[in-house]
């Protein structure tokens, strides 16, 4: 069989009696055999099941690859999953999918497309020096202390995780970095650079849109020293996981 137009070779196939798929490696999606409802990713009711015996590309949007291939009876037709990135898997809406899909949509899929990760955008913070407060930061809950603030925008609601890092000093071993010991230093390891975690700020469920999360400087009742600090904030729902944002801050000693 010949997949007209088709670069490199096929690498999945999903088979069936009413209509069938084929992806090659570089991503193209080919379909052939039955279209009564949208099966091959086309409007066009073909009217029987040997109109499109000859596999044909699939129109993709700009830009989209697919990753996975799957095709089920008359009722689940055809499903073809286009993957934002590798770590972030796509969810599908709503969760029996009657046609090919892909960003947006294909015509014939009404109301079926792939969710995107929520958006983190707008991401600051007030003061990027301050004290300490003498007020703690809420760990889970929607308390508002005082401090400084991150501020940032949700594109969904989405749970928010704040992680709170540190460099430390470190001595090489192997692709590591590790604490500095004796045996290490007798061996002249190299010196490095480690990333540790202080602490982390969980909020379940932020709403949609700009909104703000106080930060007192410490994390519950425990004050963070007064040093350079990095801030990660990420949110997730259950489409994925939003690209992390950094934040620099330094917590300063109270006046004596």
């Amino acid at each position: 069989m010949t997949l007209p137009g088709a670069t490199g070779p096929v690498t999945q196939i999903a088979a069936g009696f009413g209509h069938s798929l084929a992806v090659t490696s570089t991503g193209q999606l080919y379909a052939f055999g039955d279209n009564y409802s949208g099966q091959l990713g086309s409007a066009t009711n073909n009217g029987n099941e040997t109109a499109n015996p000859t596999p044909a590309p699939v129109g993709l949007p700009a830009g989209t690859t697919i990753s996975t291939v799957a095709r089920g009876p008359e009722a689940s037709q055809t499903l073809a999953l286009e993957a934002p990135s590798a770590a972030i898997p796509p969810t599908i809406s709503p969760a029996f999918p009657i046609c090919a899909v892909s960003t947006g949509g294909f015509p014939g899929c009404p109301g079926l497309s792939v969710l995107p990760p929520p958006g983190l955008t707008a991401v600051s913070l007030t003061n990027k020096r301050f004290r300490v407060a003498k007020q703690s930061t809420a760990i889970s809950s929607k308390k508002t202390p005082l401090g400084t603030t991150f501020r940032f925008t949700l594109g969904a609601p989405a749970k928010l995780q704040i992680t709170i890092t540190r460099s430390a000093p470190g001595l090489r071993h192997g692709r590591g970095c590790l604490a500095p010991t004796g045996k290490l230093r007798r061996k002249h390891a190299k010196r490095c650079t480690r990333t540790l975690t202080a602490g982390t700020l969980t909020r379940a469920s932020e709403p949609k849109g700009a909104d703000s999360i106080a930060f007192s400087g410490r994390l519950g009742h425990r004050a963070l020293s007064p040093q350079p600090y990095k801030a990660v904030l990420g949110a997730s729902d259950a489409a994925g996981r939003s690209v992390p944002v950094t934040l620099a801050f330094v917590v300063v000693p109270a006046p004596k």
